[in-house]
């Protein structure tokens, strides 16, 4: 959700004729967009404040939009006085208010709508064409306007369940995936979590306004959809519940998902619905969601990942903990019973079908015997990639006050326990894809220029030698290594030496996998 935050702020700003710099000393606005996750991150956001004050020209405004924005409220001005706005994740379209004012000080934390969906609505701004961005990333002044904006994105927690960084493709103005949420906010009120806090209430947008979003996206060449959502599969949306400030149903609401012989008034679509109707989009060859709520998992849900060929064979389906008591303490209401059901009915439906999960370790009263369950809950699954924490108490949450707390030593041994046993599973899948060609979208080109990036079924990072016949260079005219670290002090290679962003059409590409490690693999073009 933050990326696709960060990709709204930036087509926003550009918008308003404001372009690039990667240099905060010269930029007139600089913005941290923010997450609250966890309490590092969180503590992180200050201390990146009170560098870029003391590296900020005088008259350059500043501040910070997110969840940590809503956490701290108009605390955050009391610890940084100097701050120009605070922007909860529901209020960043108001950041023009500040452009236009910038004597003013903006708070605006309001969680009681979907109205930025509304606000920031264009074609090109929904299909994220262009707008990706990476730490460090900023804005340098434009011929078309005398402001010019300095974006720094956070850099993406451990658990973020897609990378701030943007893809190449993206860069160059070309995007084949494209990020639509389609629901924000949690109910499920997990006794560690911040969400219900920070994002508010669950909301799922209206079902017409998501396809907006999607024939948007698909128009300006985008061939993956991801939707997303705290509690993507708990979506749903009635039309006669529509707010009253909305008008009416947006045209053609009725065809898409209703089913035949009901009234499209009287119709709840769910995500299914949603997976249904923008599989029949031809140029949308990709579908993937995060994150669900295993609860939400529906039997309609399911069986779609064995009819629909596009759903991608990969969920992200957290379970926390492997402990029926930490499950408990957690209030996340499933039973490891029904969790392992739900496994077996997705593999059942199609046997392909790989999980990831997210992991909480060292929850409040966690004994070595209720880790173990979580170690052994791991190898049941086999979960081929995960997003794995300490437990952090969070403000306004329930856990902050339980007693036994784990001490932070225990935490981080457990951790590392859990991560080298999720390693291993990762590798040894990672290994069996090697030899087998998979159908994989190309994002575009490696900072070297020799290399394309490319993503299989499952969210593996393929690295794939660039052929000549994509534009690239040779590696002898290049040079470098293959890292594609957006912190890298490497200079990157001249525009003339990078290989052309992918075009409609040559997004999608087989590739042989011909080497494997623990983080990615390697390949080459198989068609």
């Amino acid at each position: 959700m933050n990326v696709y935050d960060g990709q709204r702020i930036v087509g926003m700003l550009r918008a308003r004729g404001l372009a690039e710099t990667d240099d905060i000393a010269a930029a007139d606005l600089i913005i941290l967009n923010t997450c609250a996750v966890r309490e590092k991150a969180s503590n992180k956001v200050f201390s990146e404040l009170g560098r870029i004050r003391d590296r900020k020209k005088t008259d350059a405004l500043f501040g910070i939009v997110g969840c940590v924005a809503k956490e701290e409220e108009a605390n955050a001005f009391r610890r940084i006085p100097e701050l120009n706005f605070v922007l909860g994740p529901q209020s960043y379209h108001k950041l023009p208010e500040i452009l236009d004012n910038p004597d003013a000080r903006l708070l605006n934390v309001d969680l009681s709508g979907l109205e930025k969906f509304d606000a920031l609505f264009t074609p090109a701004l929904a299909a994220g064409v262009g707008a990706g961005i990476a730490p460090g990333d900023g804005f340098r002044k434009s011929n078309q306007q005398n402001d010019s904006d300095a974006l720094i994105n956070e850099p993406t927690p451990r658990g973020a369940q897609e990378s701030a960084t943007a893809t190449p493709a993206a860069r160059a103005g070309v995007n084949p995936l494209a990020y639509i949420p389609i629901q924000e906010g949690c109910n499920h009120c997990c006794t560690y979590c911040i969400v219900p806090y920070t994002r508010g209430r669950e909301l799922s947008r209206p079902f017409a306004d998501v396809m907006r979003d999607v024939r948007a996206a698909a128009d300006a060449g985008a061939i993956e959809i991801c939707f997303l959502g705290q509690n993507v599969n708990g979506y749903k949306f009635a039309p006669s519940r529509l707010p009253p400030h909305r008008g009416p149903l947006a045209t053609g609401c009725v065809a898409w998902g209703g089913h035949e012989g009901r009234d499209a008034t009287e119709q709840i679509f769910t995500l299914a619905d949603i997976i249904r109707e923008i599989a029949r989009i031809d140029s949308v060859k990709r579908i993937r969601f995060t994150s669900s709520y295993p609860t939400e998992m529906s039997d309609d849900l399911i069986a779609l990942f064995g009819t629909e060929p596009k759903l991608l064979p990969f969920l992200n389906m957290p379970i926390q903990s492997g402990s029926p008591d930490v499950l408990t303490r957690m209030n996340r209401p499933y039973s490891l019973d029904l969790y392992l059901d739900i496994v077996n009915k997705l593999k059942a439906a199609r046997p392909d079908i790989q999980i990831s999960s997210d992991f909480i370790v060292g929850f409040p009263g966690e004994t070595d015997a209720e880790f173990q369950q979580t170690l052994d809950i791991i190898r049941r699954v086999r979960y081929i990639n995960s997003y794995s924490f300490k437990y952090s108490p969070r403000p306004h949450t329930a856990a902050a006050t339980m007693p036994n707390q784990v001490p932070e030593n225990v935490k981080r041994a457990r951790l590392k326990i859990l991560d080298d046993a999720l390693t291993e599973i990762n590798r040894e899948f990672n290994e069996s894809c090697v030899g087998r060609v998979l159908p994989c979208l190309i994002e575009g080109a490696d900072k070297t220029g020799k290399h394309l990036l490319a993503r299989t079924p499952y969210m593996q990072q393929a690295i794939v030698n660039c052929p000549p016949s994509w534009g690239g260079a040779s590696p002898e005219a290049t040079g470098g290594s293959s890292r594609s670290n957006t912190n890298s002090k490497d200079s990157p290679p001249s525009p003339a030496s990078r290989p052309l962003p992918p075009k409609r059409g040559e997004n999608l590409s087989l590739i042989l996998i011909t080497s494997a490690n623990k983080c990615s693999l390697r390949g080459e073009i198989a068609d």
